[in-house]
């Protein structure tokens, strides 16, 4: 049974951009004002290589009994394009999905500007997806970035710990 409980959170291993803190604290408004129903709580793990953040994360979350973990990473900007409260609604429909892991959309930054999707190409290789692979709704996908990611917390007792490890080319 839920609990109604989030954990609103970030592996921030430096200093975070004025512009990101701000966003945040509109999200952060927008979940207390707009989403009654839930209690949320705020985790942030600074100086902190990426893997190790998350699993401190995790243990915040499964302390503060938990039923979702939203987790993003310390570059990412939700009202890119000032759509207001509307750009915040991010949260609840991908609760509303119920899914055990989900995601939202977004792109490298840099040269390919390639959205942060994958599909397996066999037991070593992954691609990034292309546009035109893109179904703009729900998607299931092989690997999806973890800048913007929604796990329920019950899914951290399947697993062994650490459930984050470094990533390796």
């Amino acid at each position: 049974m839920l609990n109604n409980r989030i954990l609103l959170s970030s592996p921030c291993y430096g200093k975070v951009d004025p512009e990101i803190l701000e966003d945040w604290m509109r999200l952060a408004y927008h979940c207390g004002r707009r989403m009654p129903e839930y209690d949320f709580f705020l985790g942030i793990k600074t100086k902190s290589e990426q893997f190790r953040a998350r699993n401190v994360i995790v243990e915040a979350a499964q302390q503060y009994d938990c039923d979702r973990i939203l987790m993003l990473d310390d570059d990412m900007v939700i009202d890119w394009n000032n759509q207001g409260h509307k750009a915040y609604d991010f949260l609840r429909k991908l609760i509303d999905h119920d899914k055990d892991i989900i995601g939202a959309l977004y792109y490298q930054r840099g040269q390919e500007c390639m959205p942060v999707l994958m599909k397996k190409l066999n037991d070593t290789g992954y691609r990034f997806l292309r546009d035109d692979e893109i179904t703009g709704g729900l998607q299931e996908v092989d690997v999806a970035g973890g800048g913007c990611l929604l796990i329920k917390t019950a899914v951290f007792d399947k697993i062994p710990f650490p459930y984050f490890s470094p990533e390796y080319q």
